[in-house]
């Protein structure tokens, strides 16, 4: 007979009855592993609350670990799961696969990519026909785009020569623009008069003030601003959807910031700050930063 280990368990563990050992456990469909690198894509993010395919008893011991978000879950080892959830080793796995099917991306055929692509959102135009016939008619929605180039070159003037358009082409569906200006160059007259230019234009008959009030810019004072600005934005993406963010400019204040003695952790900052940005962006929305 092999040797048994037995565990003294305390709490909630020690009133339930042991699964049985010998039943078969359904195929697990996600990898925990797939989840975990998602965590650099902003995925994790969400809330434990509201993971699916949880039974009553595992979101409460969930709920009473004190972990909050799926990320909590995820830097932890299985090990320390056991612990911090009081519960049984196939418990965790269950609640790890339930986190790994909410949170790693979940695999589609080629065909449902096509439909998808042909059924989404139109590009977003630049206004610049050479470019947008480059980039396939212009800024993909649900995409991250970043504007690179020298201090001079007109980074900012496309930026709001895009929120001009994002407006026009969706006046009839009250789309709004977010603006995140870190470097206090946003020009409220300049957008004002590209939106009058477009109506001139030929496009939709409406005023271009009512148009410049759909959009919400925000000025960070700091790098320390910036970088809850972006997390603090989903609600008012909740509240109404807005077709374009547009950060300018992520590089610097963040060169300002970490200066050229911490490299790596600026990296790291500016990574997790485009995972915020993906995750805006996969709402339907285009995003730019400079």
């Amino acid at each position: 007979m092999p040797p048994v280990l037995t565990l003294p368990l305390t709490g909630n563990a020690a009133s339930r009855k042991p699964r049985d050992c010998g039943s078969q456990r359904a195929p697990v469909t996600y990898s925990v592993r797939g989840a975990r690198a998602a965590m650099n894509a902003g995925r994790s993010s969400r809330r434990l609350a509201r993971v699916p395919g949880l039974s009553a008893d595992l979101h409460a011991a969930v709920r009473q670990s004190g972990l909050a978000k799926c990320s909590d879950l995820l830097t932890l080892t299985t090990l320390e799961l056991v612990d911090r959830l009081d519960l049984y080793l196939e418990e965790v796995e269950d609640v790890l696969e339930a986190v790994a099917a909410a949170v790693a991306p979940q695999p589609r055929t080629a065909l449902q990519l096509l439909q998808s692509k042909a059924a989404g959102p139109r590009p977003l135009r630049t206004g610049l026909p050479a470019l947008d016939a480059h980039l396939g008619g212009g800024l993909r929605a649900g995409g991250v785009t970043e504007v690179v180039g020298p201090a001079g070159m007109g980074k900012t003037q496309l930026c709001l020569a895009l929120a001009a358009r994002a407006l026009v082409d969706g006046s009839g569906s009250a789309a709004r623009v977010l603006y995140v200006d870190n470097e206090r160059s946003f020009q409220p007259a300049r957008l004002v008069q590209l939106l009058r230019m477009l109506v001139s234009h030929g496009a939709p008959a409406v005023d271009p003030e009512e148009l410049a009030a759909r959009v919400c810019v925000v000025q960070p004072a700091s790098w320390e601003e910036y970088e809850h600005c972006l997390p603090t934005l989903e609600t008012e993406m909740l509240q109404q959807p807005a077709s374009l963010i547009v950060v300018d400019s992520i590089a610097a204040p963040a060169r300002a910031h970490f200066g050229r003695d911490r490299l790596m952790q600026r990296q790291d900052a500016l990574a997790a700050q485009a995972g915020h940005m993906h995750v805006h962006a996969c709402k339907h929305c285009a995003c730019t930063s400079t």
